[in-house]
């Protein structure tokens, strides 16, 4: 199971802001992992395939949401 471009594209735009370099890794084999680094330390996101398109799409949405609030959390606690 494959996400849709469109989704991926869209991951790709929201987790740029949390980057150095403006430069994130995209790999697709039984999971998709997008990488990077924000303030010199590295960041993978990781999710898994499904074989049900809706769970997969929920679940992502669910866990890109954690995800960026995480780098968020990270981020005002080395800003204050």
């Amino acid at each position: 199971m494959s996400l849709p471009r469109k989704l991926v594209s869209d991951t790709v735009k929201s987790l740029r802001r949390w980057t150095d370099d403006g430069v994130i890794s995209f790999h697709h084999n039984k999971h998709h992992k997008l990488s990077g680094k924000f303030q010199g330390r590295k960041w993978v996101f990781v999710f898994p395939c499904s074989p049900q398109p809706y769970y997969s799409h929920k679940l992502y949405q669910i866990k890109l949401t954690k995800f960026i609030h995480q780098l968020n959390q990270h981020d005002q606690h080395a800003n204050p």
